[in-house]
Parts: structure tokens; C-alpha cells; sequence
């Protein structure tokens, strides 16, 4: 059986909001992570907001991981492009350059709060394996 078929089949026949949409892509993204977590367990997996928390730390980790060497050059291009200095939106002069702690949370700032539950309600099954209720 295909993960998430009958939604999929259901939105190629008729247009779902746009929230609903997400919510599907979302759920099948994770899933397929996940899958690809419990079947190769020597890969490495980072979360996006655990190395926008520190990046830092997150990349000098990621640098050890593959033997790589973590310069000082490294590291200013890393706070240069995720410092609290850079606005927290995307900026249309460079899409990688942003405030990555700031950025961690602009989806729910985007969304009503209706919103976000119903997100937080329709992805469960799959947030847990990633995700505390803390984080929401």
C-alpha cells in the first residue's frame, strides 16, 4: 500500500486548499525521511531548526562528520549569512541569507492560529517521530 494514495488522488481531481496541500506534502516528505532514517542509520539527519538554533555548532558537527575542516573563513560566511544581523524573512538579494533563528517560527506569524492547529492536528502521526510538543 502507497503511504497517503488517497489523498493524493483525491487533490489531482479536485483542488484542496492550499493548506491542506502543505499539510499532504509535508506529511509525505517526513515520512519518506523517516523511512530513510530507520533503513540507514549510519547517514546523518539534521533538523533545520536544530542547526538554525546554533549553526554554528551544527556545522562544525556536520564538517567533523565528513572529515572536513572547519576554517575561520567557514565560520564567517556561517554568521555572515545566519546572524541575528540578517532580517528574518527571505531577502530577494540573497534567498540564503537570513536570521535562521528568527526564521524558525515565521510559517506560524504567517498563519492563524485555527491554522496551526489544524496543521498541528492533521501531521501528528508524523511530527511526533521528529518533534516534542515543546517545539509547537
Amino acid at each position: 500500500m502507497i503511504p497517503f494514495r488517497k489523498d493524493i488522488e483525491a487533490y489531482a481531481k479536485n483542488e484542496a486548499p492550499i493548506i491542506d496541500q502543505a499539510i499532504l506534502l509535508w506529511n509525505i516528505i517526513y515520512y519518506t525521511a523517516f523511512g530513510y532514517q530507520e533503513k540507514n542509520r549510519n547517514w546523518l539527519f539534521i533538523k533545520h531548526e536544530d542547526i538554525s538554533r546554533r549553526p554554528i555548532d551544527g556545522f562544525k558537527s556536520i564538517f567533523q562528520s565528513f572529515d572536513l575542516k572547519f576554517t575561520s573563513k567557514v565560520k564567517k560566511v556561517i554568521l555572515e549569512s545566519s546572524g541575528p544581523h540578517n532580517s528574518s524573512e527571505q531577502s530577494i538579494r540573497d534567498e540564503f541569507v537570513r536570521n535562521s533563528l528568527g526564521n524558525i517560527m515565521n510559517w506560524k506569524a504567517r498563519l492563524t492560529q485555527k491554522e496551526v492547529q489544524k496543521i498541528k492536528s492533521k501531521t501528528s502521526s508524523i511530527w511526533k517521530l521528529f518533534y516534542s510538543e515543546a517545539e509547537w
